[in-house]
């Protein structure tokens, strides 16, 4: 009888043991995040478009690295802005066309 007692508390130790370790899977964005993430999406178009360095800077860390297509490099929130002020003026051919937006929990 204790044998059978012994299996059956290894065996609920077990699954309890398993159970524990189990990550929960984060849930997919809303469709209200995927809005709001478009959103940021354009308004990071309109302020490249005029060149404004000042709401663009707004989206970075101070510690951001930035890399241009022309080749140059911004490093941290002041140096973004100033590059955006001296390269985005004018711009009007900017267009920002996000084919998807996906992610999960807090990660996008």
């Amino acid at each position: 009888m204790n044998n059978a007692r012994s299996v059956v508390r290894t065996a609920l130790l077990l699954v309890f043991a398993i159970t524990a370790c189990q990550r929960s899977v984060p849930s997919r964005l809303s469709d209200e995040d995927v809005a709001a993430i478009r959103n940021v999406t354009q308004g990071w178009a309109v302020a490249m478009r005029i060149g404004d360095g000042g709401s663009i800077g707004l989206l970075f860390t101070e510690h951001a690295l930035e890399m241009p297509p022309d080749g140059s490099q911004h490093e941290g929130r002041r140096a973004i802005q100033i590059g955006v002020e001296m390269t985005g003026r004018n711009r009007t051919d900017f267009v920002a066309m996000p084919l998807e937006t996906d992610g999960r929990g807090d990660l996008a």
